[in-house]
């Protein structure tokens, strides 16, 4: 929190596009100062429009002669301000397309798009999991660099007793973990020490 970020605008398309147009959804406090970055060489032109509190409108658009091709790449990013009140959290960014132009003026009918995903760290301590490995639980912990945290586990949502399955002193915003599996259903938290 209280920093500038850019969020990667990531493409997959096997049809040459000259324009894209996209829809996102935004939180309606704390996060200000939205621009766009390109990063694609095909693309020229780019811009952000706030539309409503809570939408933005993203305009790409390529070179002249040339047609925006990608298999997953980063052709933007999206930047911001976050405000220093914002408390740790994860924020969803939806993003829908509005309209993506071939080269030949036609439009591109079969569109899909995946929720975006902001993760504000704050003070307190972040956990998301991505699933199960034969080793283990494959956590990502995110807290500020040199601060100590607690990764604790409990088997029911129920207030139970959290044990502990890891601790330490972390040196990256983001802390890969794998937590040993067991036979039961495993609830995990992460806590700073008191």
């Amino acid at each position: 929190a209280g920093q500038s970020v850019c969020l990667p605008l990531n493409l997959f398309t096997s049809a040459g596009l000259t324009n894209l147009q996209l829809l996102v959804d935004v939180p309606s406090s704390g996060f200000t100062n939205w621009t766009l970055q390109l990063v694609a060489p095909a693309l020229c032109g780019g811009s952000v429009q706030s539309i409503s509190p809570t939408e933005l409108l993203v305009n790409l658009n390529s070179c002249p002669g040339q047609a925006l091709v990608a298999s997953g790449q980063t052709i933007a990013e999206l930047c911001l301000d976050v405000s220093s009140n914002v408390p740790s959290e994860f924020v969803p960014i939806p993003i829908s397309v509005v309209q993506a132009t071939r080269a030949d003026n036609t439009l591109v009918g079969n569109i899909a798009t995946n929720e975006g995903k902001l993760v504000v760290v704050a003070q307190q301590p972040l956990l998301d999991i991505f699933g199960l490995t034969p080793a283990g639980a494959s956590l990502s912990l995110y807290s500020i660099p040199a601060t100590s945290n607690i990764v604790e586990a409990a088997t029911s949502p129920a207030p139970s007793v959290w044990q502990p399955v890891w601790q330490g002193l972390v040196t990256n915003l983001i802390t890969p973990l794998t937590v040993p599996s067991t036979n039961n259903m495993m609830i995990f938290r992460a806590v700073m020490p008191k």
